[in-house]
């Protein structure tokens, strides 16, 4: 969301959707360059849960919004009943995001959650810059 302060108007509104699938507990942060990260959870029918970055480069919105898996579920979490009461069968409950001071604040450091099979869950970490 782009909001102008002095007016208090939206000026942009943008959603994270995946075509055909499913985008699960975003986080955002802004580096020193003005580029957006999202870390996310993704999933579809033909992909396991898995963990995925998208960067707008300068905070420059078009039409879509790419992004990388950059760790694929090894398994399953279709199906797995439990989630509610047992902490032990939970998965994608967070994201994380933040601004990497070691890349001169113009890189995140991301970490995701992702399916195992089993209905257990994984944490991905990954170090990214433009």
């Amino acid at each position: 969301i782009h909001i102008d302060t002095a007016t208090r108007v939206m000026v942009q509104d943008v959603d994270v959707t995946l075509v055909g699938g499913y985008v699960y507990f975003p986080a955002l942060t802004i580096d020193r360059g003005g580029n957006l990260w999202i870390s996310y959870t993704s999933s579809s029918a033909t992909q396991t849960a898995s963990s995925e970055i998208s960067e707008v480069v300068g905070g420059h919105f078009g039409s879509s919004i790419g992004g990388y898996v950059y760790f694929t579920g090894p398994g399953s979490v279709s199906g797995c009943s439990g989630y509610a009461t047992n902490p032990d069968q939970r998965w994608g409950d967070y994201s994380g995001i933040s601004v990497d001071p070691g890349q001169n604040d113009r890189g995140v450091w991301a970490a995701t959650e992702y399916g195992e099979a089993g209905c257990h869950a994984g944490t991905e970490i990954g170090a990214f810059h433009s």
